[in-house]
């Protein structure tokens, strides 16, 4: 069996055991943490590991934990994408915003500087 150690964002730590070890799926260790953090199937879930934290690979040639280099104990940084996966790809084909230091304008808050 593995033992791969599971940090969220609220810096506390779950451990999840797997128990086909480093012949694991990467789908099937996905599937493990939703269920070990409560999460819903629609949820985008994003596994990190190593020192700078990279993304597991997704790829299909290295769909096991073993070939992914996961080992017993290893800690695996959890981060939830908050937006759509539509949302995140910008497939508009225009380029993307920039980013400006003062914030945007808005009617709520002309009203608010109108009323001062």
């Amino acid at each position: 069996s593995l033992r791969l150690r599971l940090q969220g964002a609220e810096a506390h730590t779950l451990t999840v055991e797997l128990e086909r070890g480093g012949e694991t799926r990467i789908g099937a260790l996905v599937e493990a943490v939703r269920g070990a953090l409560r999460l819903a199937p629609e949820d985008a879930v994003r596994l990190l590991s190593g020192f700078p934290p990279r993304a597991l690979p997704t790829d299909p040639g290295l769909a096991t934990l073993a070939a992914a280099g996961l080992h017993n104990r290893d800690v695996l940084v959890v981060a939830l994408d908050k937006e759509e996966p539509e949302k995140r790809k910008d497939t508009s084909g225009s380029e993307p915003r920039k980013k400006t230091d003062a914030p945007a304008a808005t009617a709520d808050s002309a009203a608010t500087a109108a009323a001062a």
